[in-house]
Order: C-alpha cells, then structure tokens, then sequence
C-alpha cells in the first residue's frame, strides 16, 4: 500500500495562512477530503484566555420580517 505521509503543520498553514479549501489540499497531497479534515481536526489549538484585555465586538446585522 502506497500511503502519502504529510505533515499536519504542513496542512494547517496551507489551510489557514494560504486559505486552501479542503478540496484543493486533497487534490494538493492526492489524499482523499476526509483524511485532510481528520488531520485538520487533530490539531490541538492552545485556548488563550486572558482576563486583563478590554474587548470590542461589532456587528453588523440585518433584520428581516419574513
């Protein structure tokens, strides 16, 4: 059995950095989509929290009657 071996790194700064959709990766690395988004959902992101920082959220939203 011939398996490609990628670095998931390899695949995250691709994903995030390079703004590749899961489908061109696949076809990048010719591994199948759902191997690429097991290897994405493996990554293990460090949660951040910090109280002393003030925060701002904007939103721009619409209302629709119907």
């Amino acid at each position: 059995m011939n398996r490609k071996v990628v670095d998931t790194e390899v695949f995250w700064q691709d994903y995030v950095f390079e703004k590749q959709p899961i489908f061109q990766l696949s076809q990048r690395y010719q591994i199948s989509q759902s191997t690429v988004g097991r290897k994405l959902d493996s990554i293990l992101l460090p949660h951040i929290i910090s109280s002393s920082k003030n925060v701002v959220i904007l939103m721009d939203t619409t209302y629709s009657k119907y």
